[in-house]
Order: C-alpha cells, then structure tokens, then sequence
C-alpha cells in the first residue's frame, strides 16, 4: 500500500504516494494536526485514492474520488473510525468495502 499526507504544523508531507506499512501510516495519521491543510491518502495497486481530511475536532471527510465519472463515494468520520478503517485496508479490506459511503458529485 502507498500513502501520501500533509502536515503544515511540522512540515512534513509526502506528496508523490510512496510504499508503506501499517504503523508508519498510522503515525502520521496520529500526528497529523487539527488543521484544514491536513489530509492522508491511501493508494491502491490498481492506482485507487482514499483520502483522509481533517474537517473539525474528531470530524475526518473520508473520500473515494472517481476522475473519470467526476463523482466522490464519501462519509464523515470520527479519528477511532479513521484508524480502523486504515487497519482494515491494511488487513485486505478494500476501498469499496467501507461502510456508509455516499456518493456525491465533485463539481
């Protein structure tokens, strides 16, 4: 799995998704600041992005971006939601397999 992520407090982003294990993406989730430039993504191997966005305290946009029908599969989401959701890909869960998407159009 690759993983990419912001974080304006310290500085530190990945914008280009490398490969990563469970526990190094968990620790940048866990250190990522309570900020709207936050965010986390996941990438699959068939190039699938889901990203993570801080919106409020406890409050994380979950989103599946489609480019090619411009449309997003999205929920909200608490941190402890995040991280099992996180877990749960790592375990072999797929994107699609998150529960309570909705989808929505991009523009």
């Amino acid at each position: 799995m690759k993983y990419f992520f912001n974080n304006e407090k310290t500085g530190e982003s990945i914008d280009t998704p490398v490969e990563a294990d469970l526990e190094t993406v968990l620790n940048a989730f866990r250190n990522l600041p309570a900020d709207r430039s936050s965010f986390l993504g996941l990438e699959n191997n068939a190039g699938k992005i889901l990203q993570f966005a801080w919106e409020d305290q406890n409050k994380w946009l979950v989103d599946i971006p489609d480019m090619q029908t411009m449309t997003a599969k999205q929920r909200f989401a608490t941190d402890n939601d995040c991280i099992e959701i996180i877990t749960g890909i790592f375990s072999g869960r797929t994107f699609e397999e998150i529960a309570r998407l909705n989808e929505n159009s991009i523009f």
